[in-house]
């Protein structure tokens, strides 16, 4: 039963913890003779037993947070519609309390809430972004009746990261969980031949990718399975392990007219299977997606290296980004759609702009649609459009700095979107910019006397040079265009930002020999 902290936790007779840790709907049991636990003291375990829980709140549709007793149930014929039990306590909570109702990482849309005795609005919930104190009097239960405006998101799989063990899946009795997990504290093992699986609700018609990550002990003796299928027992899509390090598995599928949800199953079907196979951080979204865009799960979803980590709160982002140091960098293949057009965006920042940060997107061919140095002090969100060639359906994103490079790179909030069709693919532009300045022509580059200015586009500008160290050696304004003189400068290389009336910008790294 879920509670929120200062709640009840459930106490069941076993011998031991790992009897009840047995059943695929137990996360973690503790064990106790009744005055001391074996791991450690009364107080302790309560405390470990809290924080465990509160960890897991946000998994869940709704949750309440407060001293109280509490539970949802979601209407069996109805998924828009759920009931909320909240109750205190007249002996442990001898008065009213303020409990608070929070909905969970998976609802989508605003979500009214009303008393169901009363049939009373009680107020609104906006997803995870906002929360609603309510009143619970001492000993009297109320029970709220929620209507979401829109179903929970059907790209989400229920424990598909399995850090709640089993829940949620259907094993059989050869599937544990397991500690040797790819990213956090578990993953699910299927010893010898067997199999999980869980049912998703998914929309008609629609192109979706399924991510895991998977490895097989033995793949000699009996290669795992990861199947995609439908209501009709019709095969969507598949994809079979046979390494015997965790690699990602990308499955795109697409759903029919009459699809309305697939079954995700890990199979080991050979009776004479040996050792073990391991299935961790199960994603289905629509395509396209970037796995882990945002971090959070530290680099999980990348490939990296070099002076590439994740850090948190180093005044650029409000939680994780990625850092390169130096030289290194950072790439992922994702599934998308053939002749499709993307704009994928980031948002970066710099603190030493002599060596520029290289955004690249390829093909599987090795085709480049996209090739850019981005050079920047200041946070800044960029786009770039790509259209995706007939027949192609992968495509590699990657972020690098070169050997030798100085200063620290951070990169945050990678998204992609389905884009314009009628975009060429070629052009890059700024987000953050209203305007952007297209084909402004520089020269002479290298130079040594002085650099001449001609925007395309007739009007006035602003330009702001700087030096590989980040400081402002220069700031003109013009009119058209403009010849600057550089004979005073050091030798090196300088960046020159120019800026239009609209907000426009563009910038350039010029060599003064």
């Amino acid at each position: 039963m879920p509670i929120s902290k200062g709640g009840f936790v459930t106490f069941i007779p076993h011998e031991t913890a790992e009897e009840v840790e047995e059943n695929i709907w137990c996360n973690v049991a503790y064990q106790t003779n009744g005055d001391t636990w074996s791991d450690f003291s009364l107080s302790q375990g309560r405390t470990t037993i809290v924080d465990a829980l509160a960890s897991e709140q946000s998994n869940l549709d709704f949750y309440v947070e407060g001293d109280c007793f509490w539970q949802t149930l979601q209407k069996e014929d109805d998924p828009l519609t759920y009931y909320l039990v909240v109750m205190g306590n007249s002996i442990l909570s001898p008065k009213d309390r303020v409990v608070t109702i929070k909905a969970g990482n998976s609802i989508s849309g605003a979500c009214d809430i009303k008393d169901q005795l009363s049939n009373t609005s009680v107020g609104t919930l906006y997803t995870s972004e906002s929360e609603l104190s309510v009143t619970i009097p001492k000993g009297v239960p109320r029970i709220f009746k929620i209507t979401l405006t829109s179903p929970s998101k059907p790209d989400f799989v229920e424990n598909g990261d399995f850090e709640a063990k089993l829940i949620n899946w259907t094993p059989t009795e050869t599937v544990l969980a397991t500690e040797e997990a790819y990213y956090g504290n578990y993953a699910a093992k299927v010893t010898g031949k067997g199999s999980l699986h869980q049912w998703r609700k998914v929309k008609p018609n629609t192109t979706y990718t399924l991510t895991a990550f998977a490895k097989v002990t033995d793949p000699e003796n009996g290669q795992p399975t990861l199947t995609i299928k439908d209501q009709t027992d019709n095969l969507l899509g598949s994809e079979q392990v046979n390494e015997t390090t965790y690699t990602s598995q990308r499955i795109k599928f697409t759903t029919n007219t009459t699809t309305d949800s697939i079954s995700i199953k890990y199979l080991r079907d050979n009776d004479k299977a040996v050792g073990d196979a391991y299935l961790d951080e199960v994603v289905v979204k629509e395509t396209a997606y970037i796995l882990n865009a945002d971090f959070e799960k530290d680099l999980m979803g990348w490939t990296y290296y070099g002076g590439a980590k994740v850090v948190a709160y180093e005044d650029f982002s409000k939680d994780k980004s990625v850092k390169i140091e130096g030289n290194g960098g950072i790439s992922q293949w994702i599934k998308v759609e053939p002749s499709a057009t993307y704009e994928v965006s980031f948002t970066t920042k710099m603190d030493d702009i002599s060596n520029d940060l290289q955004f690249q997107i390829n093909d599987a061919e090795g085709n480049k649609y996209v090739l850019e140095g981005v050079t920047t002090l200041q946070s800044k969100e960029y786009s770039f459009s790509v259209t995706v060639k007939d027949g192609e359906e992968n495509l590699e994103l990657s972020f690098s700095r070169a050997n030798e490079s100085s200063g620290n790179v951070w990169i945050d909030n990678i998204t992609i979107t389905l884009g314009d069709d009628s975009s060429d693919g070629q052009d890059n532009i700024i987000n953050d910019l209203s305007t952007a300045i297209l084909e402004t022509n520089i020269y002479p580059n290298p130079a040594n006397e002085s650099v001449n200015i001609v925007p395309k586009v007739a009007g006035k500008y602003e330009l702001n040079v700087f030096d590989a160290q980040g400081r402002n050696m220069d700031k003109r304004s013009f009119t058209d265009r403009f010849k600057l003189p550089v004979s005073n400068y050091t030798k090196g290389v300088y960046f020159f930002i120019l800026s239009d009336m609209e907000g426009g910008q563009e910038s350039f790294k010029v060599m003064v020999k």
